[in-house]
């Protein structure tokens, strides 16, 4: 038996990495993207980062997250 895959890195996830996986791993890396745009959110609160970059990777995770979600339900 091989090992289980590892979780998405964070460069996977904004790269949109995820071309033929199962609906579990899709569910794990949707997991990490809303990990991500909570962690942008707390690094925004505390006045990390420019606010134009803010944005575009917002914008960027959401919408992996949307394509993903899409996926899992099979749309």
């Amino acid at each position: 038996a091989s090992p289980p895959p590892s979780p998405p890195s964070a460069k996977s996830v904004q790269a949109g990495a995820a071309p033929n996986l199962s609906p579990a791993a899709l569910d794990r890396e949707r997991t990490e993207v809303l990990r991500l745009i909570a962690a942008l959110d707390d690094d925004r609160q505390v006045g990390k980062g420019p606010e134009g970059e803010y944005e575009a990777k917002r914008a960027a995770l959401k919408r992996r997250a949307l394509d993903l979600s899409k996926r899992i339900a099979g749309k």
